[in-house]
């Protein structure tokens, strides 16, 4: 979304001095706009100062409010796209509007793609976007242009406005499961070993450099015991067997294809297809998307469809229009000379194009997993090999469920070889060791789909009983568009879903246990047969049915009674098939016990380490609290602050606070940071987490972090919040801090 607006701002000066950016800076402190607006661009780029996208998006608002077009623009882009700011279409709606009704191109074209989306709560209304489209064209901007074609194509200028989607829905990715009823909650923080909140010290007022040595905490016992599980997982590993390799020429190229082919349930000779087209791009591109994505690109950790976990993921094209200009100088070749024509006609879809293109990164601190899933919103996935060398694993294809993952088969990606399936070919990506760049290409079947995010080809399959189909048609209307769940029909869902679980199709049957488990879609509520589904899904080895027939037995729903003993052994089955979700629950149950079951510390730590080591956070939390404290662990504030950054990095709010406390008071082997202390007290504040809000209003309290004086607003407002969730050391700050008219 949102042409990269960064080559339409308000101008440099043309030399880009140091006197010059002095001028700006005095001229933008005494509130001049198209100052402010200029020095944004700065930092947002790195042009002569450090690159700040936070300091640009402070800048871009303040000269934003005072009417300034361009970065009214510039800011919109920057919620549009989550930079130095969260992701938030709403906002980027609001200041593109005002952007376009002074007249900016980019503002009217911005504009224009969320109108054509349906983005930020606004209908969608292709008639409304073309004219905006025409009016930034009009002033020369000639993405415009290119959106303009598309829209006349799909028949813009007779088009009704449609349904809204959701308002921050980047876009309706698939899920591949729906969530259990009646999960297994794990403890609350209070419960487990957490540490008690830590505060800044005054004494750590000084500050310091972030300390570069953090990323080098090891903790080798643990290493060792992590690397020769991972290297026991890559023994096992099975790679993908090609049945036909052929020769293939393309107007603009000329390479082999590879073929394999999976058994298709429910349909007698029907087959899964997976290509693979060797070295379609060359070393010289895959080098420089490698460059970017390493050196340029500020990933995204919003919550990924699949698995709820932060995605570390960037858009580089969306709605079929590049985002950033050296991406777009390299892809356009790969997409309009090879891709598209490959994809047009093997598949025989002459009107498919490119709609989204995204890359994605695998760190050790960050992801190292994205589950066996569908990518139901797209007529077909291709996948480009990147970085390949430098990491054990990758992506794997997971035709047929399997408990212990045996059935999971790892595709031979070499550097430019291009993946190629469609929507029914589940699929997944599992790094065990090193860093992993990927880049993914969604594509529609033609402009309108594109455009209006739609999935024609589910009704169409579905129309011949394909089971694929039926439970892809069942999953969408399960759901629905977007985080509201507009267009969503459960009662039509059930059907399907019964329909292709009667067919043998294993996904559906654990999604129809979990309808007649909660009885929804017209369903009664019948434990008996949602016992019955999750059986059968389990006995193909569906690890997801294996965790619910678990949690069942833990929780005593289904009409089961409480049994843990049958909770671990299902529970068992699921984490051997690397289901992560089951290794915390086994975890929780051996740490706690049962009556029957006695806690067991040794097999609570072994699952909880293998949880945190695939990524699981609240699994990297309680490691390390463990370390903190010293239960369950060795007490070592080195490993607690390793675990303490992956947890914080994937999203967990306590340990986003405890990392802001080591880097307040120099904990763990890191130097005093309260800038950074700062920034982990305000993403756990703003996640909900009380000690984090206690934290962050000591520091605004203190005028420490950065702050040039005290903010007692901010202190009253955090503590404020803290003290509503029951926390005594909060309450007893706001009782302390006046208030300060001017605030």
């Amino acid at each position: 979304l949102g042409d990269a607006p960064l080559d339409a701002v308000c101008a440099l000066p043309a030399s880009g001095s140091a006197m010059d950016l002095r001028l700006l800076e005095r001229e933008s402190e005494l509130g001049n706009a198209e100052a402010q607006s200029a020095l944004g661009t700065a930092f947002l780029l790195g042009k002569g100062v450090p690159q700040d996208a936070s300091r640009a998006a402070t800048l871009f608002e303040s000269a934003a409010g005072q009417g300034e077009a361009r970065a009214q623009c510039n800011l919109g882009a920057m919620y549009a796209q989550g930079i130095g700011v969260p992701l938030d279409y709403t906002e980027a709606t609001k200041w593109y509007a005002l952007s376009a009704e002074q007249g900016d191109a980019d503002g009217l074209y911005n504009l224009a793609v969320v109108f054509a989306q349906g983005l930020g709560g606004i209908a969608k209304d292709l008639a409304r976007a073309a004219e905006l489209c025409r009016k930034a064209a009009a002033k020369g901007q000639q993405k415009a242009k290119l959106l303009l074609k598309s829209l006349e194509v799909s028949g813009a200028s007779a088009g009704a406005a449609q349904r809204p989607a959701a308002g921050n829905d980047t876009t309706s990715r698939a899920r591949p499961e729906l969530m259990a009823p009646s999960p297994m909650a794990p403890p609350p923080p209070a419960s487990a070993p957490a540490p008690p909140p830590v505060v800044p010290c005054a004494a750590g007022a000084g500050g310091g450099a972030v300390a570069e040595g953090a990323d080098a905490l090891r903790d080798d016992h643990r290493q060792g015991q992590q690397r020769q599980r991972e290297d026991q997982h890559k023994q096992a590993v099975n790679l993908c067997s090609f049945c036909a390799s052929r020769s293939l020429e393309l107007p603009s190229w000329r390479g082999e294809e590879d073929e394999a082919r999976f058994p298709k349930p429910g349909v007698d000779n029907g087959s899964r297809r997976l290509f693979v087209l060797r070295a379609l791009a060359t070393e010289a591109e895959v080098s420089s998307i490698l460059e970017v994505a390493q050196m340029s690109l500020e990933f995204n950790v919003d919550n990924d469809s699949v698995d709820q976990r932060p995605t570390y993921e960037r858009y580089v094209v969306q709605i079929g229009q590049y985002l950033h200009a050296d991406l777009e100088r390299v892809l356009r070749p790969i997409v309009e000379e090879r891709l598209l024509p490959y994809v047009r006609q093997k598949y025989n879809a002459p009107d498919a194009v490119v709609c989204t293109v995204l890359i994605r990164r695998y760190l050790p601190d960050e992801r190292r997993v994205h589950p066996t899933h569908l990518d139901g919103h797209a007529f077909c996935t291709a996948v480009l090999g990147l970085n390949v060398g430098e990491f054990d694993g990758g992506l794997y294809v997971q035709p047929d469920s399997d408990g212990a993952g045996q059935k999971r088969q790892f595709v031979d990606l070499g550097r430019g070889d291009l993946a190629v399936h469609q929507y029914d070919l589940p699929h997944g990506v599992r790094v065990f060791s090193g860093r992993r760049y990927s880049i993914i290409f969604w594509i529609k079947d033609c402009i309108q789909s594109c455009l209006t995010n739609d999935t024609p080809w589910y009704e169409s399959a579905a129309a011949t009983g394909d089971p694929d189909a039926l439970a892809a048609l069942a999953q969408k209307l399960s759901r629905g568009m977007g985080r509201d769940g507009v267009g969503s029909d459960v009662h039509k869902a059930a059907a399907l879903f019964r329909r292709a679980a009667d067919m043998g199709h294993v996904d559906a049957m654990t999604n129809l246990g979990v309808l007649c488990e909660v009885g929804t879609g017209g369903l009664p509520k019948d434990g008996a047969e949602a016992l019955k589904w999750f059986r059968k899904a389990a006995g193909s080895g569906d690890s997801t049915a294996l965790r619910l027939l678990g949690v069942a037995h833990a929780n005593g729903t289904c009409g089961l009674r409480v049994d843990a003993g049958e909770a671990v052994r299902w529970l068992t089955r699921a984490a051997e098939g690397e289901d992560w979700e089951a290794m915390y629950l086994l975890s929780v149950i051996h740490r706690q016990g049962s009556p029957g079951w006695p806690p067991d510390p040794a097999q609570a730590s072994e699952w909880l380490r293998r949880a945190a080591d695939m990524g699981h956070p609240e699994a990297q939390y309680l490691l390390g609290a463990g370390h903190l404290t010293g239960e369950g662990a060795e007490r070592d504030l080195a490993s607690a602050a390793l675990w303490f950054r992956r947890a914080a990095q994937n999203g967990s709010a306590a340990a986003q606070c405890n990392l802001g406390a080591f880097r307040a008071q120099g904990l763990g082997g890191l130097e005093v940071d309260l800038r950074e202390a700062l920034r982990w007290y305000t993403l756990s504040a703003e996640r909900g987490n009380a000690d984090g809000q206690h934290n962050l209003a000591l520091m605004h309290a203190r005028g420490l972090g950065g702050a040039a004086v005290r903010r007692r607003g901010e202190a009253r407002r955090w503590a404020a919040l803290a003290a509503a969730q029951g926390h005594v050391e909060a309450a007893e700050l706001l009782s302390g801090l006046p208030i300060d008219a001017q605030e």
